[in-house]
């Protein structure tokens, strides 16, 4: 019984820590980032940090999330790449106030 205590002790020190290391991003905010990725590069700007953080978090995603992170990320830059007067206004308002949240 003893060494069943210590070997799960053991477990849930070990797993804790990986839980720590590595904190889960949310559906949402992965969505976020996608968005945020596509915003920066439409506007020909270094996503180099969005895309290892979307990398990194998209591991364990399901199908749907992935595939709509990637919608998102395309419609995003193909906004950003058209976009003229206000709405560019809006969207580089977005970048850098919405974003840079997301970016930290």
């Amino acid at each position: 019984m003893r060494i069943f205590v210590t070997v799960l002790t053991i477990a849930l020190i070990a797993a804790s820590g990986a839980m720590a290391a590595a904190p889960r991003v949310s559906d949402n905010d992965y969505l976020r980032m996608a968005r945020c990725a596509g915003l920066t590069e439409g506007s020909h700007g270094d996503a180099a940090a969005l895309n290892a953080a979307l990398e990194q978090a998209r591991e364990g995603r399901g199908r749907l999330v992935r595939d709509s992170g990637i919608a998102r990320r395309r419609s995003a830059m193909q906004q950003m790449q058209g976009a003229r007067g206000d709405f560019r206004a809006q969207l580089q308002t977005e970048l850098s106030t919405r974003c840079a949240v997301v970016t930290g």
